[in-house]
């Protein structure tokens, strides 16, 4: 039998507040905004939604017993709705200092390669010290990409496409003299349409791709970003003992 010294302090453990690094379990699902980004999240055949960071984000949260509604929209407002509190969070993103105002950056879920792509007869060189101060550039609306080419100090073109398909056609129409995209996307879309003769690629940087999750959602849900980063490291390292798990990175 309990003796009442115990059952008393068991009750105050009970009712105890729990550290603020403690995960308390999500009330219903949370919903995260993405785009439309192959390899990292597309739809199939089939219409289903998956791809190699989305996989990523499902399985960290399947293991936290944390549902999860994804909205798929134009990479800039996936953004926007987050920071107006309409979403908890957005992937898969790079880390830069205006998202960081009001968000919080996880373990990355994917890697990236920043590279240049130009025509094929071009006669750039995005090495070349010049190439800074001549090349009309950009890169898609609301890509951190962007943001890397202005502060490097670039000529970026006023307009920008909402997707990497896009600026590839505004490249290939001549409206712009390099872009600047996301390696494992842009060959892709290149084999794709079997055009990989038509430009070259110059590597760029490489940078690390994460969840981005409202300030708000985690003052709510303390201890939520600890454990998810916990389960993106096993599901990761999972992934990176499997056979052929190599194929995809860089």
């Amino acid at each position: 039998m309990m003796g009442p010294i115990l059952g008393i302090i068991l009750l105050l453990l009970a009712l105890a507040p729990l550290p603020a690094s403690a995960f308390r379990p999500v009330r219903g699902p949370i919903v995260l905004a993405t785009h439309d980004l192959a390899p990292y999240g597309s739809y199939d055949e089939f219409g289903r939604f998956n791809g190699l960071a989305v996989g990523v984000v499902r399985a960290a949260l399947r293991r936290m017993g944390v549902d999860c509604v994804i909205r798929v929209v134009p990479w800039k407002r996936a953004q926007e709705l987050v920071r107006h509190d309409q979403a908890d969070g957005f992937f898969a993103a790079a880390p830069n200092r205006e998202r960081d105002a009001y968000a919080l950056f996880s373990e990355p879920i994917a890697e990236q390669e920043y590279a240049w792509y130009l025509r094929a007869d071009s006669p750039l060189d995005p090495r070349s010290p010049d190439f800074r101060d001549k090349a009309l550039v950009s890169s898609f609306l609301g890509a951190n990409m962007n943001l890397v080419l202005v502060r490097s100090g670039y000529h970026v073109a006023r307009a920008q496409p909402e997707n990497t398909r896009d600026l590839l056609k505004m490249l290939e129409a001549g409206r712009l003299d390099a872009v600047m995209a996301n390696r494992l996307v842009m060959d892709r879309i290149l084999r794709d349409m079997g055009q990989e003769d038509r430009v070259r690629a110059s590597p760029f940087t490489h940078t690390p791709l994460g969840v981005y999750f409202s300030k708000d959602f985690i003052a709510r849900n303390p201890g939520f970003l600890k454990e998810f980063n916990a389960r993106v490291r096993e599901v990761r390292g999972a992934e990176s003992a499997a056979p052929g798990a190599g194929q995809f990175r860089r």
